[in-house]
């Protein structure tokens, strides 16, 4: 015997259904005609959510030992922040880090004194769209008298990306890489991967 379905509004999801024939859309405060049974609807609801919940992005934040920072191939979060002095950062291959899809922003900042950086990761902050301002990919050390040491390896398979608008009157920045070291300082790159700057004009290019 066929089988027929109709779309019908569930009111306590907020969704349309697919439901039997038989079954009637409610009107005014009156019920379905379809009959449930008990404590079908709190299912129904918990399995909505666990749906909603796993169909998102997972913004896993990066995890921190001492003074190493470890952002893996499941890390895929906005940004990353941190004013500690001898910080070790490093971003596995996988790893992600952007910004909010807002005006602006660094995706990496880490603004102590003595600073590492392994990178075979993505830093990027175009990843989110939506931006119009210029948006930098990592900003890195102070302007602390007698300066600091910093490091960047940015290894084989490594990005770093930033972002200018040549459309906004403030179309400055959004450097792919800034260190900030005073007189005395010592600054290491290395870079064995890439580093650019996307330009977001009439479209996005690099």
């Amino acid at each position: 015997m066929n089988r027929i379905y109709r779309l019908v509004f569930n009111r306590a999801l907020g969704v349309m259904q697919v439901a039997s024939e038989i079954t009637q859309n409610p009107t005014g405060g009156g019920k379905s005609a379809g009959r449930h049974l008990p404590g079908l609807k709190a299912h129904r609801l918990a399995l909505a959510l666990t749906a909603t919940l796993a169909s998102g992005s997972a913004f896993a934040a990066c995890t921190t030992a001492g003074a190493v920072i470890t952002c893996d191939g499941a890390t895929d979060q906005n940004t990353l922040s941190s004013t500690a002095n001898g910080v070790t950062l490093n971003i596995a291959t996988g790893a992600v880090l952007s910004v909010p899809p807002v005006l602006g922003g660094t995706a990496v900042t880490l603004s102590g004194n003595g600073i590492t950086v392994n990178n075979q990761g993505t830093i990027d902050p175009t990843i989110n769209g939506g931006l119009s301002l210029a948006a930098a990919g990592m900003v890195l050390g102070n302007n602390t008298a007698g300066g600091n040491t910093i490091n960047v390896n940015n290894q084989a398979g490594g990005s770093i990306k930033g972002l200018v608008n040549i459309g906004s009157i403030l179309g400055f920045g959004g450097q792919a890489l800034v260190t900030q070291n005073a007189a005395g300082g010592v600054t290491n790159i290395t870079n064995d991967g890439t580093v650019d700057m996307s330009i977001l004009g009439a479209g996005l290019f690099t």
